[in-house]
């Protein structure tokens, strides 16, 4: 399975695709964005129907789970970082119908 991670320094949001009944792991890597500043704080959210669990962070990466029904969908991660500095990134969501629920697919990232 590709990794779903989204350099926070490359763009402010990222969309991936993922089918319905997959509750896949997303990661923004903040390294090269925050310089020699750490994450202290890391919060997600989403207004539009994504379930969020799962989420943790390191001093560079703030990671969540993802899923939700077929839809387009946005989830945003707001950090908080050792110099008191506030940023926000987002991931666009696209889940489609899962054509067979025993067998859910990641398919990956789309620029």
């Amino acid at each position: 399975m590709k990794p779903r991670v989204f350099y926070a320094n490359q763009r402010r949001h990222q969309e991936f695709t993922q089918s319905e009944n997959a509750k896949l792991d997303y990661t923004i890597d903040w390294t090269v964005q925050n310089g020699s500043a750490t994450i202290a704080t890391s919060t997600w959210e989403s207004r539009d129907g994504v379930t969020i669990t799962g989420t943790s962070n390191t001093t560079t990466t703030a990671k969540a789970s993802l899923n939700a029904k077929p839809g387009n969908y946005r989830a945003t991660n707001k950090i908080t970082d050792s110099n008191g500095a506030i940023d926000t990134r987002h991931i666009d969501l696209v889940v489609s119908v899962d054509d067979n629920p025993s067998q859910s697919t990641d398919y990956g990232e789309r620029c």
